[in-house]
């Protein structure tokens, strides 16, 4: 079901796919169980996304009596939390970015981001902003949907951009081999963990040659659908492209060079 806008909406264990929908929610007659919802919202006009479906609250039966089914009903008060991106879509959100601080703030779920100068030290501008308290360690226990840094290896802080449960992001440089560099060895210069729809264009990505180099320049965990197109991948990165657990990883007329150990690793 697409493109429509309704009033009430009952689902018992459905298996209905609501795409780009609008639903004027009231008091009554707003159950949802077992449906999908990709781009969708209700009337406060204020979209919601997250990646996994989640029930809601347990909400009483009509008459205020708790509902004697051993299965609860779920009453539509927002989508908060059970609405999906459609995959494929950036959406119509652009933004120009000069420098890695405006890059790091930039980054969220349906937008493309062009970078309109070259970043030649990202690390300083991850550090910039946790030093503010502007963004937080991502991992290893514990992640926060969004940015971070990549946090402490063998008691030094490493400044590696971590970008977590994002979803249908490009980010693209606005003239070819836009340059986006760390002089970080030790992190990957951008980990993506559990992202989806990510693609990356018209970028020069890598680290500032060091003796010594543990990081890789693109790491992705648990990811789907990333694409890189147009860009070359340098070292000392150890490897230029790192992908675990990962689906639908596709690059394309790039150039993967001069990395300390392998250019693709996939595992």
């Amino acid at each position: 079901i697409a493109d429509i806008r309704t009033e009430c909406l009952w689902l018992d264990n459905s298996d209905a796919v609501f795409n780009r929908c609008v639903f004027d929610v009231d008091e009554y007659g707003n159950s949802i169980k077992g449906a999908v919802f990709n781009n969708c919202k209700v009337d406060t006009g204020i979209d919601f996304e997250a990646p996994d479906p989640v029930n809601l609250p347990v909400e009483p039966d009509y008459d205020g009596e708790e509902q004697d089914s051993e299965e609860p009903f779920y009453y539509l008060e927002s989508l908060d939390g059970i609405c999906n991106p459609i995959p494929g879509s950036f959406s119509d959100k652009i933004i120009h970015v000069k420098n890695g601080v405006e890059l790091i703030n930039a980054i969220g779920d349906n937008r493309t981001i062009i970078i309109d100068e070259d970043i030649p030290s990202l690390d300083k501008s991850i550090e910039e902003l946790a030093n503010a308290g502007k963004i937080k360690e991502q991992g290893p226990e514990y992640f926060e949907k969004g940015v971070g840094f990549s946090g402490d290896n063998n008691g030094y802080t490493i400044w590696g951009l971590v970008v977590y449960d994002v979803h249908n992001l490009k980010i693209e440089g606005k003239k070819p081999n836009t340059l986006l560099q760390s002089a970080c060895a030790l992190a990957d210069l951008i980990n993506f963990n559990s992202c989806s729809n990510i693609a990356l264009s018209n970028l020069n990505m890598g680290h500032v040659d060091m003796q010594i180099c543990k990081g890789d320049v693109i790491a992705a965990l648990f990811c789907k659908d990333i694409k890189i197109s147009n860009c070359g991948i340098y070292g000392c990165g150890v490897n230029g492209v790192v992908a675990e657990r990962c689906d639908g990883i596709r690059i394309t007329d790039s150039k993967i060079h001069h990395c300390s150990k392998t250019g693709l690793c996939f595992s």
